[in-house]
């Protein structure tokens, strides 16, 4: 399904297409696929793009339920030369699908395959890098190349951001983090093993910022910042560097 935007294009498909096996609609419930091509996509054919993976995808764009406004965003950056032009692809989550005891959420799916589990975030993880990917690559005009592949979310979007460069660099170059629920284990592991295994990938990540009742100062690890809000990782030695408000 092609759904026009006044900012770019989003074609809308859904996971089960990508599926391998009879298991996997048991293990991934069915969720939709969108894919945003920017505006001057079917223009530029001789043109290559680098691509971005975002979690929970049906909070971004002026299709679904909410948004971020994030078609309108990437056209005015890309209109300002600010970023070069990406094709985007959106997973939708499974949402509120769990176990709650009351109104309290006890256990989400979307925990379990954010969150590197096992079963479910393994087999995630495992479908948005061994099918969905090379599939986009064969339908669309990708750099596939792990430094044109990027990755983002915000809370456990944010985590399975992280965990995509953490657990297959070979395929993700860069991950955006925004407020990433990160857990004890994790970050043991990444002060002592990130220096090899994060050397030369591109991280962006934030913890949110102040409300009335806590302040909290916006920092981004920052050994060797090539951009206010990208940092490639050279050694497991990092500082950290406050962010200037947006105005």
């Amino acid at each position: 399904t092609i759904v026009p935007l006044s900012f770019g294009e989003i074609r809308r498909t859904t996971a089960r297409q990508f599926f391998t096996n009879e298991w996997d609609h048991i293990i991934l419930p069915d969720r939709s696929v969108r894919v945003w091509l920017p505006p001057e996509y079917d223009e530029q054919r001789a043109t290559g793009y680098p691509t971005l993976y975002i979690h929970d995808g049906e909070g971004l764009m002026r299709d679904g339920p909410k948004s971020w406004g994030l078609d309108r965003t990437l056209t005015q950056l890309i209109a300002a030369g600010s970023i070069e032009a990406p094709i985007v692809v959106m997973v939708d989550s499974t949402g509120r699908d769990g176990f709650d005891i009351g109104a309290a959420p006890v256990l989400r799916r979307r925990w379990l395959e954010y969150g590197g589990s096992p079963l479910l975030g393994d087999r995630y993880l495992s479908f948005i890098a061994d099918e969905l990917k090379p599939t986009i690559d064969e339908r669309f005009r990708t750099l596939p190349a792990p430094e044109f592949t990027s990755t983002m979310g915000s809370s456990m979007g944010g985590l399975c951001a992280f965990l995509s460069v953490w657990q297959r660099p070979e395929v993700f170059g860069a991950a955006a983090c925004l407020s990433p629920v990160f857990q004890m284990p994790l970050v043991t592991d990444v002060a002592l093993n990130g220096g090899d295994r994060l050397r030369g990938t591109r991280l962006y990540i934030d913890n949110g910022g102040d409300t009335p009742e806590r302040k909290v100062t916006n920092r981004l690890p920052s050994s060797d910042v090539r951009q206010p809000t990208a940092r490639t990782c050279t050694s497991r030695h990092a500082a950290f560097r406050p962010i200037p408000r947006a105005p």
